[in-house]
């Protein structure tokens, strides 16, 4: 498996905008890590398409104790700039402790 995206993981911060609580990625990453990213196609993007998912991808990196610790389906994901969440929670493939695999959907502040 090749691992050519980077991308960066945040955790989720409840922040006070204009008087209203909303959930945001925190100001700076815990870590950065090479990735296989490999967008929705076929039925998978028309039933996501359905849902109003418009950017569906499938996200796999190597795994690490350290990055698994801090990473659950609350957290967000950043790629070439644009903000992603997390939809699915991050699971280790076949519990062999190599790759962790969850899937993103864009993610619009608001």
């Amino acid at each position: 498996m090749t691992f050519r995206t980077k991308i960066y993981l945040y955790t989720r911060e409840s922040r006070r905008e204009n008087g209203i609580t909303v959930n945001a990625p925190a100001d700076h990453p815990f870590a950065s890590v090479w990735c296989r990213w490999k967008g929705a196609f076929g039925n998978q993007a028309i039933q996501a398409y359905e849902q109003g998912i418009t950017d569906l991808a499938t996200v796999t990196f190597r795994w690490s104790a350290y990055i698994c610790g801090l990473l659950d389906g609350t957290c967000f994901v950043s790629k070439d700039g644009k903000m992603y969440e997390i939809i699915t929670e991050p699971s280790d493939i076949d519990d062999a402790r190599l790759c962790v695999e969850f899937k993103v959907r864009r993610w619009c502040s608001g």
